[in-house]
């Protein structure tokens, strides 16, 4: 090879890892923006999971939550980034990374959407996961058309 064909070979392995594209992201750049949705949708489930599941009756609304984190914070001088656990006992451990400021995200809908479309089957094969027929049903999104995207 010579170098100029070792130089493109490098310049394409680095964009398929670090690219920031938010139409042809690289994995590195995949791999967090899946660690972000999952951080968003354990705050969208601890909000939920207080909402039914807890028996504190001054916690039956999103903005009644709001509202206790704002006292709690000023009478326990928190911030935004410290986990939900200094707030709540008892909690399920998968909510236990969730920080203050996702949970007042969620309360009040400001969550960001989720894209599936960076996640593709290639993707999600190379992580080891694999979909039952079922589930690849169930993630096949189409086009305006009723064609199958690409």
């Amino acid at each position: 090879m010579s170098a100029e064909e070792l130089q493109k070979v490098y310049n394409h392995a680095t964009d398929m890892l670090y690219n920031t594209n938010k139409y042809t992201p690289g994995k590195l750049q995949v791999k967090k923006n899946i660690r972000v949705l999952i951080a968003h949708c354990n705050a969208e489930l601890l909000k939920r999971f207080i909402l039914h599941e807890c028996n504190v009756d001054i916690l039956k609304s999103p903005i009644e939550i709001v509202q206790f984190i704002r006292d709690s914070k000023k009478t326990n001088n928190l911030s935004d980034t410290d986990s939900v656990t200094t707030l709540f006992n008892h909690l399920p451990k998968e909510f236990e990374s969730v920080t203050i400021d996702l949970l007042l995200s969620a309360c009040l809908d400001q969550l960001e959407i989720i894209n599936r479309k960076m996640i593709s089957d290639n993707f999600i094969l190379s992580q080891g996961i694999w979909l039952t027929e079922a589930e690849k049903t169930d993630l096949t999104e189409f086009d305006k058309d009723g064609q199958i995207r690409p």
